[in-house]
């Protein structure tokens, strides 16, 4: 098995909706964890991300999050009872995965933003 990086990058997001480049998976893979950096914390409210495969968020009801002061969070959440989606979301080849900012607070001021989905490859 195999893991990639599927990288997101923003440098002054302003409001709710999708940023960076759509990625269309190659070979049938799931997600293993999420990773948020920004150069510029939130000031003064929450940024949430989602990240949507073929518009569908593989989040459940809670989404990763960057709370003002805060410039990384590591989600590695992806297992059975988790919060954030479970072992069974999985990408088939050819879904086209896309980032957004999200939640009534979206938007907020984190600078430089990145997104890092680390995802691995199903065996065959």
């Amino acid at each position: 098995m195999a893991r990639k990086e599927i990288t997101w990058f923003s440098e002054n997001h302003a409001g709710v909706g999708a940023f960076g480049p759509a990625f269309r998976v190659g070979v049938e893979s799931y997600p293993v964890s999420v990773w948020l950096y920004a150069t510029g914390a939130p000031l003064r409210e929450v940024t949430e991300v989602d990240i949507l495969a073929d518009g569908v968020s593989i989040f459940g009801d809670e989404k990763p999050t960057l709370v003002p002061g805060q410039t990384e969070e590591l989600t590695a959440t992806f297992n059975p009872g988790s919060k954030y989606g479970t072992a069974t979301t999985y990408f088939d080849e050819g879904t086209v995965l896309t980032c957004e900012l999200s939640g009534p607070t979206a938007g907020s001021e984190a600078k430089n933003l990145t997104v890092q989905l680390s995802v691995e490859e199903l065996e065959d």
